[in-house]
């Protein structure tokens, strides 16, 4: 019982460790990741963010018609409006600590499986020798006492 509350509370540490690593990482999304734009009705009103799109900049450049697609990462915040929406900026962190978790986890989850197999295999293994060193005695009882007679005889 106690063991199983060691590994429940490394599971919630872990998790508790990754919500300022997706808070960092959502954070600078906007200014890593580049967002692609067809109009300049898009581009007025451009929305960056990942996995989902929480910082809108009203943007006032115009590019030539023929420009388009025109991709840009997140424009200065000081020369054009920005305005970041709580609930997707939580959601992109929530989903971002959940991929963490689970990047952070699998190794463990993937060890442990492995480990559960090759007892498994191991005491399969074991058996089967045990059986044999069994066999190998009685065939050698048998065998022993058959070459005593044949020797005294």
């Amino acid at each position: 019982m106690k063991q199983h509350k060691i590994k429940l509370f490394r599971h919630i540490i872990v998790a508790l460790c990754c919500l300022p690593i997706a808070f960092f990482i959502v954070l600078i999304t906007p200014i890593l990741k580049k967002q692609s734009f067809g109009s300049n009705e898009e581009l007025a009103s451009a929305a960056f963010g990942f996995p989902f799109p929480f910082l809108h900049q009203e943007v006032m450049i115009l590019p030539p018609p023929n420009y388009f697609p025109f991709e840009a990462a997140m424009y200065n915040p000081l020369t054009y409006e920005t305005s970041i929406h709580v609930g997707p900026f939580v959601a992109s962190i929530v989903v971002g600590a959940i991929i963490l978790f689970i990047t952070l986890e699998l190794p463990y989850w993937a060890w442990r499986g492995l480990r559960i197999i090759w007892q498994k295999k191991a005491a399969r293994s074991q058996l089967r020798f045990k059986k044999a060193v069994k066999g190998w005695f009685k065939n050698n009882d048998s065998s022993g006492s058959q070459n005593k007679k044949h020797i005294d005889a």
